[in-house]
């Protein structure tokens, strides 16, 4: 299996996103759903990142903050 379909597998299940706003019942349910669309393709994406550099062997901290 490609890193590209793990990520998508994978990516909404380790990536959940935080319970949203429910006092807000001005959303249609189209709007939920294109956010919810948006949210899994951004984490399929953010996991692929990671998987991509791993398989690279590269570092997954790309640089330390200085403070």
């Amino acid at each position: 299996m490609s890193l590209h379909n793990l990520a998508t597998v994978f990516g909404p299940t380790l990536l959940h996103t935080g319970e949203h706003n429910s006092s807000k019942k001005s959303n249609s349910v189209r709007d939920q759903f294109a956010t919810g669309t948006v949210d899994v393709m951004a984490q399929a994406g953010i996991l692929h990142f990671f998987l991509t550099r791993r398989a690279k062997e590269e570092p997954i901290q790309i640089a330390e903050r200085q403070v």
